[in-house]
């Protein structure tokens, strides 16, 4: 067989169909899911807020190539908005009975969707 066969060959396996039923690759299920996030440093006092975790099952895809680099699709039930607000915790200062109250941050998560991984 000449090399023009073998170019023949590649072009067929470059275009050949997929066996992958659509409703199947739709069914992505992406949420967020409520949860109860407990932040703490040491010395302060934990504090309990209402966050969101993502959950769920997005596609990914392998399919092996005839060059040396395969078609890959690999996506992740990440946050699609998010924002940083800030926390406030009572933490002790020398004495038990000081406390301040220290600042820091956490992500907040308002939604989730299946996107590709970075």
């Amino acid at each position: 067989m000449g090399l023009g066969g073998l170019q023949h060959e590649q072009e067929v396996a470059t275009t050949m169909s997929l066996p992958l039923d659509p409703q199947e690759v739709a069914q992505e299920t992406c949420k967020a899911v409520p949860f109860t996030q407990v932040l703490s440093q040491p010395g302060c006092m934990a504090k309990r807020l209402r966050n969101h975790l993502c959950f769920g099952h997005c596609s990914s895809l392998y399919v092996p190539g005839v060059d040396l680099a395969p078609f890959v699709l690999c996506n992740s039930c990440v946050p699609a908005r998010r924002h940083w607000t800030p926390v406030f915790l009572w933490c002790r200062v020398g004495s038990p009975a000081s406390r301040r109250r220290v600042k820091t941050y956490t992500v907040l998560v308002e939604r989730c969707q299946c996107s590709l991984k970075a």
